[in-house]
């Protein structure tokens, strides 16, 4: 792993010893991103009001359990032939991360529902976007504010 990405990941909370043992955790790290992102476009496509307001409540749990819904997808539908080992549990970064990942699909639920473009797409647009950037790159949109203001 190189050392741009382990700052990255020590950023969002991921421990030094879940970082030094743990061979897979880029990719469980990526896989709550990835997946908020298609199960967000996948939304879009479907253009459903009820699609978004399940989805926005479904992100909420990730701000009250040590798992997000992502996360608990992976564990119970796949990890058993994608062998990436034990989810981590993740940090308050990512807790904050599901809450506004959560308010972002419920707005755009509101959006789909009263058929404002505005407020379908551009919620909706704005998690997809950090979150697929978040899956290619590492960078965590809330840590990286967390650490700005802490300085």
């Amino acid at each position: 792993m190189n050392e741009i990405i382990k700052k990255r990941l020590q950023d969002q909370g991921f421990a030094a010893v879940e970082l030094n043992t743990n061979e897979n955790i880029i990719s469980l790290s990526r896989w709550t991103p990835y997946s908020c992102s298609i199960f967000g476009i996948t939304g879009l496509l479907l253009q459903s009001p009820v699609y978004f307001l399940v989805l926005g409540l479904l992100t909420l749990i990730g701000l009250f359990r040590p798992w997000s819904f992502y996360e608990y997808t992976y564990k119970y539908f796949f990890s058993n032939f994608i062998k990436l080992g034990e989810m981590p549990r993740h940090s308050i970064y990512r807790k904050i991360g599901c809450f506004i990942g959560s308010v972002m699909y419920l707005l755009t639920s509101l959006g789909f529902y009263t058929k404002s473009v505005y407020l379908a797409y551009l919620p909706s647009a704005a998690i997809i976007a950090i979150a697929t950037i978040s899956g290619i790159t590492g960078w965590c949109f809330v840590s990286s504010v967390y650490h700005l203001f802490k300085k």
